[in-house]
This record gives structure tokens, C-alpha cells and sequence, in this order.
């Protein structure tokens, strides 16, 4: 993998061109002169396509409800019986914000243009008048736009982007920036010897970020402190090892987890959940890489070279604040910081992910079997918060693919597996007080970052002082410049 990762410059796909199968694709017309439609109908006859019609904006808007993701264009006539075409315009973009309109009248004056624009949805106008012909372009086009966005995973080919190579070659399946940044800081730290901690949520991919961080030639001795929190005499004996007669059942001398990593590099998982007595005797070690196993009288001490990486919630700096964690542990082992962010800071490598978790479901499977998911899904599974990260992602598109009934998973298959109030139905892992509070006033931070134009904007939203507010993003590790709106955003529905 090349060492210099800065010039980076492209951070999407490039599709290939292939064959696709010959499929009608559906436009809804929503339009009270039968006249226009027939001739729409002769214009589009030679192409794939089955034009649904709507005599008046409630029959539209009754059409696109019953399948708000299954129309290629939707074909919207400005003077309607019963309502103002942009006012079923925005009802429409309302259902499917990505939903292509085409807007169409008889009438040119400057404020119908001026009313359709405000809609959000006007991509183009098509005058009653002009060439069929060239009405036909503008619908083929947006047909085209349809194609490429409501395309299916695991029918498509793609090249992946260099930053997708990059990150694969790690073992990592993602393209974007924040993920690829990560891969920046592991080639920046692995030859290090100096502790380095892994920051993210549960289910962000701590543990392949440790992995990562390995140097060729030496393993990853893991250890789960979650383990050891009803018993630090646990954590003791297995990390040092243990003499015979130490206590009762020790039969034997038996050498330590930390000697067994002599020469490699010892990851310790879920850092926060050591009680304060392991953190006490886990500092006593690391301060001078020296232990004693239990039991042993003799005053002899052993000395190891091992290399330190410890992961634990973003929270940390909380923990260390209200003096649940030792501070000057936290100091020892986070010489080094790689903080992971969260899924929903990095949408872009859902795709991805979900290609993966895909082949995977699809291996071994005849053809038949074989399932496929629609970009449109990935689309709404990229508005979902995804507090459990990668692995709630996983567990979402393997109930999704169990229970579609069809080949191909659609945003409703993605509605039913996460529940109808938004709320996972699969099992997520439990957490603690400070997590809940740290995790829900993290997301409202981030929701009036994503309003506003400024720091100062989103401090006034929350109520908060700027300098408050900026106390919270570095304990939180919220970087919020991504997040900052650049413009603001209105929506109306009729």
C-alpha cells in the first residue's frame, strides 16, 4: 500500500457501462387533458415505459403514495381541477425527496415559473407547444437520472475508487474521507511504540482498527476488560500469571496473558468497563512494563517488551472527569488517539457495507436464491442514526434478506426490519447512564450542527453559550465543520 495517502482526489465510484435487462420503468402523469397524455403515450411508444395517468392532484398524490418508490419521473401538469401542480409537487418530494418532478403547463407567466422553483422539485419545465420531440428528451433524461440512482446491488458492476483499494488492502470496506482518514493516522502509528487508543461507539469497528495497527510479524493478544469487572484477582491472574499454591486450584506455575505477548502487541478491548482497583494494577504495570506474578514471594520481577493498544467509548474523558476512570491511566495509554467515527458521520460507506454483508448472504446460494437490494434502500438506510454502528447495519440487512419474500430488497423490506417508529426490533446491545446521556446529547448536538450555518447558530438553538457548547464538542470528539449547514433548508407540503 503506498505510504503517501494525501493525494487522494477522487472519493466516489466510477460505474461501468453494462448491458442492462430490458424492464419497463413506470411514470406517473398527473394531468387533466387526456389530449397531452395520448400523445405522451405515441411519443414514448418505442420505449420501455408504462405511463400510470391522473386526472387531478388527488388522484396523483393517491397513486404515488401506493408505491412512493416505483416511478421513474412523475410528470406534474401546473393547473390542476383541484389543486395547484406545485403545491402536488412538494406533497410528492415530501414522500420521496429524491423522487425526479417535471413540471408542465400552457402557460409561460414569470410567476408560475417563479412558484415552480420554490418548490425544490422543478428540475425542469416542460412548455405545452413545444416538439414532442424534445419533450420526449427531457423525459428519457430523467428516466436516465432514475436508472442510475434506483440501480441494484448485485446486479451492477462498478471500479473501485482508489481510496476503496486503499482501505479494502487494510481490511477495511468503506470510501469516505472520515474512514479513509483513519487509514491516514494507522500507517502514521503502527511502527510507533507508544500506546495508542482506539475512540468509537459500540459496533464503529474498534477492534479492526486494532488489528490494523499490527506490525508484520507480531500478533494481536486481545483481551476483553468487560471481562474482568466483577473481579480484578481475575484480571491479575490471568494478566501476570501465577505461581502454584497462590491460591486454591492453583496446582501449577502458569505463565500470563502478558507473557505470552512478549515481542507482540497487546490489545486491550473495552478499556472503561475495568473496575478501579484493575485500573490501579494495570497502571502499576504499564508505568514501568514490569510484573510479579501471584503468589510469588520472592520479589522477582519479570520485564516484557509489548506493544499497547487499548479501545474504549468516546465518552472516556467523561468517565476520567467524574473520576470513575483513573486519569493518569488514561494519560498512559492514550499517547496516541484514532478516534472511529460513527456510521452515520460516514453514510457514504453504507453501500459498501451493505455489498459486503450482500455477497456474503448470497455465497454458496443458487441463483435462484440470490437476492439483490435497490439503491433506494440504501438511500433510506442512510437517514437511520444507526446508534449501534456496522454491526446494528449487519444485523438490519440480514433480517432484511431473510425475510423479503422477493429478489430484491426495497425500502419497505428496510421500514419492516427496523420497526415502524424507526426503532431496531433486533437485539441492541445495553448501555450504561453516561453512555445514554453522553449518546443523546451527542445526536442533539449534532442535529442543531446539521441546521445551522454557524457554531454560534447551534449554540443558540440548544441554549447553550458558545463557549459551553465548545466544551462539549472536545468532550464529545464531534468535529463539527462536516456537520454545519451551508444554506438552509424549508419544507412545505399542501
Amino acid at each position: 500500500m503506498p505510504k503517501k495517502l494525501g493525494s487522494l482526489s477522487v472519493m466516489h465510484l466510477e460505474r461501468i457501462a453494462t448491458p442492462e435487462p430490458l424492464m419497463k420503468y413506470k411514470i406517473l402523469v398527473i394531468e387533466d387533458d387526456e389530449g397531452f397524455v395520448n400523445a405522451l403515450r405515441l411519443s414514448l411508444r418505442t420505449q420501455p415505459i408504462e405511463i400510470v395517468w391522473a386526472a387531478d392532484g388527488a388522484a396523483g398524490i393517491g397513486s404515488y403514495r401506493k408505491s412512493p418508490n416505483g416511478f421513474a419521473t412523475v410528470i406534474i401538469d401546473y393547473c390542476l381541477p383541484d389543486h395547484k401542480g406545485s403545491e402536488v409537487g412538494k406533497t410528492i418530494r415530501k414522500l420521496n425527496e429524491l423522487q425526479d418532478v417535471l413540471f408542465t403547463s400552457g402557460h409561460r407567466d414569470p410567476e408560475i415559473l417563479i412558484d415552480l422553483l420554490e418548490t425544490g422539485g422543478a428540475r425542469t419545465f416542460l412548455p405545452k407547444g413545444c416538439p414532442m420531440e424534445e419533450i420526449r428528451a427531457r423525459i428519457l433524461d430523467s428516466i436516465a437520472l432514475y436508472k442510475n440512482r434506483d440501480r441494484v446491488i448485485g446486479a451492477d458492476a462498478y471500479n473501485p475508487s482508489r481510496a476503496e483499494v486503499e482501505l479494502k488492502a487494510a481490511g477495511f470496506i468503506g470510501r469516505s474521507s472520515g474512514l479513509y482518514n483513519v487509514l491516514a493516522k494507522i500507517e502514521r502509528y503502527r511502527p510507533s511504540p507508544y500506546p495508542t487508543l482506539i475512540l468509537g461507539e459500540t459496533g464503529s469497528g474498534k477492534e479492526l482498527v486494532a488489528k490494523a495497527m499490527v506490525p508484520t510479524g507480531k500478533s494481536l493478544i486481545a483481551i476483553n476488560c468487560a471481562r474482568y469487572v466483577q473481579s480484578e484477582n481475575l484480571l491479575e491472574s490471568e494478566l501476570f500469571g501465577y505461581v502454584k499454591g497462590a491460591f486454591t486450584g492453583a496446582n501449577n506455575d502458569k505463565a500470563g496473558i502478558l507473557t505470552r505477548a512478549h515481542g507482540h502487541v497487546l490489545f486491550l478491548d473495552e478499556l472503561h468497563e475495568l473496575s478501579p482497583a484493575s485500573q490501579a494494577k494495570l497502571l502499576r504495570f504499564l508505568e514501568e512494563m514490569k510484573f510479579r506474578r501471584v503468589g510469588d514471594d520472592s520479589g522477582r520481577e519479570l520485564s516484557i517488551d509489548v506493544k499497547i493498544i487499548a479501545a474504549t467509548k468516546p465518552d472516556i474523558k467523561e468517565r476520567v472527569r467524574s473520576k470513575l476512570f483513573l486519569e493518569d491511566l488514561f494519560h498512559r495509554v492514550a499517547q496516541l488517539e484514532i478516534h472511529v467515527p460513527p456510521l452515520r458521520e460516514r453514510v457514504e460507506d453504507i453501500e459498501l457495507l451493505v455489498g459486503s454483508f450482500l455477497g456474503e448472504f448470497n455465497s454458496g446460494k443458487p441463483t435462484s436464491e440470490q437476492k439483490q437490494i435497490r439503491i433506494s434502500t440504501i438511500h433510506e438506510m442512510a437517514k437511520h442514526e444507526w446508534p449501534g454502528n456496522v454491526r446494528e447495519l449487519k444485523a438490519a440487512v440480514r433480517r432484511m434478506l431473510t425475510d423479503c419474500t422477493g429478489n430484491v430488497v426495497t425500502p419497505s423490506d428496510f421500514s419492516a426490519a427496523i420497526g415502524r417508529e424507526g426503532r431496531p426490533t433486533f437485539a441492541l446491545p445495553s448501555e450504561s447512564l453516561v453512555d445514554a446521556t453522553s449518546r443523546i446529547e451527542s445526536e442533539q448536538i449534532r442535529k442543531a450542527l446539521r441546521s445551522s450555518e454557524t457554531q454560534g447558530e447551534a449554540a443558540a438553538r440548544l441554549g447553550l453559550t458558545r463557549w459551553t457548547l465548545n466544551r462539549k464538542l472536545d468532550r464529545l470528539g464531534i468535529d463539527p465543520r462536516p456537520l454545519l449547514s451551508s444554506k438552509s433548508h424549508k419544507e412545505h407540503v399542501c
